[in-house]
């Protein structure tokens, strides 16, 4: 079942990404609070659009997997937010901005990949279990 989702909604996980990057792209270039809180309102819009249109669909086959995913994004979200508004980071500096933006954005990257497809290899080494112990 959880491969069925995947397969269908792959392209919701890459985009999620892709948006994220381009929106935080736009703290290079400003220093405004209000350009800040603009940023984040969109930061915050897509990860809830996120939530509601690819997370939720694991809510219903697996509880565990489905909080996992949200606390990778909710972790994500704070982090960015967190840096936008902490005067003592410069993300007009690309070296730091890499650092604080870039490398956590890659890094929940991989993190949400993996816990996906760790739960599902867990759920065919479950299958397998189970249909070799049915066989005796």
């Amino acid at each position: 079942m959880q491969i069925l989702i995947l397969n269908h909604n792959m392209n919701k996980l890459y985009d999620f990404y892709d948006e994220i990057t381009a929106e935080c792209l736009r703290l290079q270039n400003t220093s405004e609070d209000q350009g800040k809180k603009d940023i984040n309102s969109v930061l915050l819009e897509k990860a809830k659009r996120f939530r509601h249109n690819f997370i939720s669909l694991f809510n219903v086959i697996d509880p565990q997997l489905y909080k996992s995913l949200l606390s990778i994004i909710d972790n994500l979200v704070d982090n960015i937010t967190n840096a936008i508004f902490d005067d003592g980071i410069n993300l007009k500096h690309a070296p730091k901005y890499d650092e604080v933006i870039s490398q956590r954005i890659s890094k929940n990257r991989v993190d949400f990949l993996s816990t996906i497809y760790g739960m599902e290899q867990l759920e065919v080494n479950r299958y397998a279990k189970n249909r070799t112990q049915s066989k005796k």
